[in-house]
């Protein structure tokens, strides 16, 4: 699964958590540095337990090529198929996808509950006392 991104589609903005991105090596990945640290831990801080060993490795794949965007709802993403040529609304317990409409895990899902563990992980560091 590979994905190829043209120059005018560069999104200026990360897709994790929104802010404005400035260096063109975050603007390529489509990540600033604070929330690719977070996104190659989130296979280790996710509970990926209902889903199959290849199914997270897709999942990280999705989230590193930017495969996963956010919507207008809070907590649905669109997230792009294996081939690039479909696109899914997946949530933490749900996916628009064949498996998914048949409430099989899929890695879509994976992929949207690793984000999710992200964030927690994220707003628990952020709340702790100093």
């Amino acid at each position: 699964m590979t994905a190829t991104v043209a120059p005018g589609d560069l999104n200026e903005f990360c897709t994790r958590c929104g802010r404005s991105l400035r260096a063109s090596s975050s603007v390529r990945r489509g990540y600033g540095p604070t929330c690719v640290s977070y996104l190659h831990n989130a296979r280790d801080n996710a509970d990926l337990s209902e889903f199959h060993p290849w199914q997270a490795d897709k999942a990280s794949e999705l989230l590193e090529t930017c495969g996963l965007v956010p919507t207008d709802h809070p907590n649905v993403y669109r997230a792009v198929s294996s081939d690039g040529s479909r696109t899914y609304l997946s949530t933490t317990d749900g996916c628009t996808c064949k498996a998914g409409q048949y409430r099989v895990p899929c890695y879509h899902r994976a992929s949207v509950t690793m984000l999710r563990a992200t964030r927690k992980t994220r707003r628990r560091r952020a709340r702790a006392p100093r």
